[in-house]
């Protein structure tokens, strides 16, 4: 059970890492390909261009992607059983991050900023610190236990509505919808 649940557990957050980071919440392919961009920016200054919303600093941007890389900090605890070491560990979610924003700027959906890989790195840091926080509350095997459950029905739950809203945005549920 132990390694279908890890399994299930990273297949689908994967997905949804995916989608969020470099899908941007697209909808649909058409949507996606729009989202290119044929003049990239690499940003390599930590903090000198933060998103902005209204000429003020976008916080709840910043909290989403603290909040996307959580459960990858929680995913890696579980899967090696907490065996790594800290440092190990960041470096594993630093090279995580630093994919992520790579992928986004090479296939031309976004621009490289090292605020978001360092925001990244933060959000998987922040999951490997609530880990070590509850396994000193839980043993080991009941914890693991408990987050991967959480995770597959949380996942999972996300993922049910992520095809809702694709099925409900294609153009062939909008060509039925018009013959009704």
């Amino acid at each position: 059970m132990r390694k279908n649940g890890l399994l299930i557990y990273w297949s689908l957050y994967l997905i949804l890492l995916a989608w969020f980071s470099l899908g941007h919440l697209s909808f649909s392919i058409i949507d996606l390909l729009q989202l290119r961009q044929l003049d990239h920016s690499l940003n390599l200054i930590p903090f000198e261009h933060l998103p902005l919303r209204n000429q003020q600093i976008d916080i709840q941007l910043l909290i989403y992607k603290i909040i996307l890389l959580f459960p990858l900090g929680i995913g890696l605890k579980i899967t090696f059983d907490n065996k790594q070491h800290l440092l190990k560990d960041l470096k594993v979610v630093f090279l995580v991050s630093l994919m992520l924003e790579i992928l986004d700027y090479g296939l031309g959906l976004g621009n490289f900023d090292s605020t978001t890989v360092l925001i990244y790195t933060l959000g998987s840091f922040l999951g490997i610190m609530f880990y070590q926080v509850m396994h000193c509350l839980l043993p080991r095997q009941r914890l693991n236990s408990l987050l991967t459950k959480g995770g597959i029905w949380g996942f999972g739950s996300l993922t049910g509505f992520i095809i809702t809203l694709f099925i409900f945005n294609s153009p062939l549920y909008r060509f039925l919808s018009n013959l009704i």
